[in-house]
């Protein structure tokens, strides 16, 4: 784990400066070295959920820590210093191109211990030790219903990052603002999607799974949206003929297929408290005679 981490780190640490020492100061390259120390921050942080999940010592969860910090205050300086440079021609760079330039190898060992984590919660390989008899003695339906449950939760997170890369796909050269607003109201919505699918799936019996999950799920969104936020605030392309559009951004991430499943576990989650309402009325206290 150790060592997952300080690749991670010291692989930002080197894009950061390499983005930052191409030709004369820009504040595209800049934006970008920004977005590639905001997503590794934020990478080692889901890490924490996942020693939290495998029960490493406390001792091992300084190592995240301390090197999300220092990639935060890269993050804040190096987003300070690109506003005070100019964007020179031809310069099309934003804090979301350092999200996909920050998926290099050296975060590869990193990704794999989240996924570890994000298995043996859904397969329940790790159970905690109050719950050890039930998980264990539980009936094969329980098992396979947190699977779906969680696997629902998944789908619908990487439908969020999927519905956000197709609305901004053909950004490249030149942002429009009205796509990156799109692409904002898109991810928001997906976590909006995820809070209550938590809810529906812990009532339906999710758990520590499916709430680990949304948790994980919730931060990527909030990464994007983060990282949307100076395409969605810059001055209007007068070239620019798209308009933002509220209903169709926020029905997107609802039409594309990985969010119907969870879709469904809300609906589910919904008819089923209705009819327990309705098959156990509150009783009406007596009247004095």
């Amino acid at each position: 784990m150790l060592g997952a981490v300080a690749a991670a780190w010291s692989g930002a640490v080197w894009e950061v400066a390499y983005l930052g020492s191409i030709g004369d100061p820009d504040r595209g390259y800049l934006l970008e070295a920004a977005g590639v120390a905001a997503t590794t921050a934020a990478i080692l942080l889901v890490s924490l959920l996942a020693l939290r999940v495998l029960r490493a010592p406390a001792w091992l969860y300084l190592a995240p820590l301390a090197a999300a910090g220092h990639l935060v205050h890269v993050t804040v300086r190096t987003r300070a210093e690109a506003f005070g440079v100019p964007r020179r021609r031809f310069s099309s760079g934003t804090m979301d191109s350092g999200v996909f330039d920050a998926f290099m190898p050296h975060v590869w060992p990193l990704l794999v211990v989240a996924i570890a984590a994000a298995a043996v919660l859904v397969h329940g390989v790790v159970p905690g030790p109050r719950r050890r008899a039930d998980r264990f003695g539980a009936a094969r339906s329980g098992g396979a219903r947190r699977a779906v449950l969680g696997a629902a939760v998944v789908l619908a997170a990487a439908n969020g990052a999927v519905t956000w890369w197709g609305l901004l796909y053909f950004i490249w050269y030149r942002g429009d603002p009205a796509d990156y607003q799109a692409a904002l109201t898109a991810v928001l919505t997906t976590t909006a999607v995820l809070v209550g699918g938590g809810v529906a799936a812990r009532s339906l019996g999710g758990g520590r799974t499916t709430d680990v999950l949304v948790v994980m799920g919730v931060l990527g969104q909030l990464v994007l949206a983060a990282v949307s936020l100076d395409g969605a605030t810059a001055p209007a392309d007068p070239d620019a003929s798209g308009d933002f559009e509220l209903l169709f951004s926020v029905q997107t991430p609802l039409l594309v297929p990985g969010s119907y499943p969870l879709l469904l576990v809300i609906v589910v989650a919904v008819v089923r408290a209705v009819l327990r309402g309705r098959s156990h009325p509150t009783p009406r206290r007596p009247q004095d005679p």
